[in-house]
């Protein structure tokens, strides 16, 4: 029996000649796998539909178990701004392989899935990037089992900065204490009481937070950290958004010297 639903489209891939597996998260169900006939054929009714990063409203068979189908589909929200940017395209990708690594195919999530709406949306509307990406990676650490203290030294419990970040001590190492750790961080002086107000702040709240650009590159490589040593998972944006800042830094050092 033919259910209707609404959804995110996550990815999609080829399966056997014309075929393909689409995976959405779903309102309704969760993340699911299903199975689309002939998708890979230019002239399939519905290969407009199922593109990764767009919002559709779904009719079709949805299976507790195995592969669902689906009849129909009709857009939402095409997200233009994300769909024709690279860089916004990298991030919302990003956001997208983080929002499904982090839940259980089947399982019904409906703040989580609001959650990922939003985020596409407000970075379709034009809300910083930067902020967008950072406030997901906080946000969803805690769906990993890892919280962390952003408040206070690990070692002392002082909450008056200068402070750092320790992967040994897993969170942050006030002045006093950065000699026992000598491969800590050495995260700029900002990074850090920028990411105390992050943890915190609402996705609606930071339309026109800009954070510059090596300030979020900072951050980013301590989240990359994070989750590549106390988390275990390495998406494959994230060495593709850290070639874009690597790209940008050297522009960056070529434009100075052309001065």
């Amino acid at each position: 029996m033919d259910s209707k639903f609404e959804g995110i489209v996550l990815f999609q891939r080829p399966h056997r000649e014309n075929d393909a597996l689409v995976k959405l998260f779903t309102q309704e169900y969760g993340t699911k796998m299903f199975f689309v006939k002939g998708l890979q054929k230019p002239s399939h009714p519905l290969k407009a539909n199922l593109i990764p990063l767009t919002r559709q409203s779904f009719v079709g068979r949805v299976n507790q178990q195995g592969l669902s189908f689906i009849r129909e589909a009709n857009c939402l929200d095409f997200y233009p701004a994300i769909q024709k940017d690279p860089f916004l395209l990298a991030h919302a990708s990003y956001i997208s392989q983080l929002i499904d690594a982090s839940t259980d195919d089947n399982v019904k999530d409906v703040s989580l899935y609001q959650f990922f709406y939003k985020s596409l949306t407000f970075l379709n509307e034009g809300y910083p990037a930067d902020a967008v990406h950072l406030v997901c990676d906080l946000r969803l650490l805690k769906r990993f089992g890892v919280q962390l203290d952003w408040q206070h030294c690990r070692v002392c419990g002082n909450q008056v900065g200068p402070f750092d970040f320790s992967m040994r001590y897993q969170g942050l190492l006030c002045q006093t204490h950065w000699s026992m750790d000598s491969y800590r961080l050495r995260l700029k002086a900002e990074s850090i009481p920028l990411i105390q107000s992050l943890s915190g702040m609402s996705l609606s709240r930071f339309r026109k937070l800009e954070i510059e650009p090596e300030l979020a590159r900072d951050l980013r490589r301590l989240l990359f950290e994070i989750y590549n040593e106390l988390v275990g998972i390495h998406l494959k944006t994230q060495s593709y958004i850290q070639e874009m800042d690597q790209m940008q830094t050297m522009m960056k050092e070529i434009t100075k010297r052309n001065k």
